[in-house]
């Protein structure tokens, strides 16, 4: 790629400086319409967690397919795919991509542990480190034709499945394993 924290990719992808295929949204909301807060956002997965929070004033108002970027302390990855109508409050980049980037693409790309890792390395405030907007426009990224893009979408989203799946089972199997431990030392204690 020529670019030190994107390494080698493969030749016919296009290196860009994220501007080119992001808008940076700054609109104010100025409807009733649900509040995201970075709590919201599990890290590192871009899943969306319900809490009871309630977030005090205007927040930047993001549509289906934005992406909402915790700009506060990067490190922690909290990037969204948004799926509703809303308004992201505190500390919140929205990002609509551009025709030729897929918004769950966008979401997987800007998640990558290497992005993560050049945005956090140029934080500023040393309580609350944030990330500027001027720096992340100014990235080169990495981005694949739309077919590929949708391939590598499908590919991550099948393997994820899978990961999945596995975590469930083998919580299932712990939950198993706690109540054979209990059932155990109750028969134990007892004299069963």
């Amino acid at each position: 790629s020529g670019v030190e924290w994107l390494g080698e990719i493969p030749e016919h992808w296009e290196v860009k400086r994220f501007k080119y295929y992001f808008n940076l949204i700054t609109e104010k909301c100025e409807e009733n319409l649900l509040k995201i807060g970075l709590e919201n956002i599990e890290s590192k997965s871009g899943k969306f967690i319900e809490t009871d929070s309630d977030f005090a004033g205007q927040g930047i108002r993001f549509k289906p397919n934005d992406i909402l970027f915790g700009k506060l302390r990067p490190y922690l990855a909290k990037v969204w795919l948004s799926n509703f109508d809303g308004q992201a409050v505190g500390d919140f980049y929205v990002f609509r991509s551009k025709q030729e980037v897929l918004p769950k693409f966008a979401q997987y790309r800007i998640l990558d542990s290497l992005f993560i890792e050049v945005t956090n390395s140029s934080t500023y405030g040393s309580k609350m480190p944030r990330v500027s907007w001027e720096f992340i426009a100014d990235l080169p990224i990495a981005i694949p034709p739309l077919s590929e893009q949708t391939t590598i979408v499908q590919h991550i989203e099948s393997e994820s499945a899978r990961i999945d799946a596995k975590i469930a089972n083998a919580k299932k199997l712990i939950d198993l394993l706690k109540e054979y431990r209990t059932a155990l030392i109750s028969e134990v204690v007892t004299g069963k």
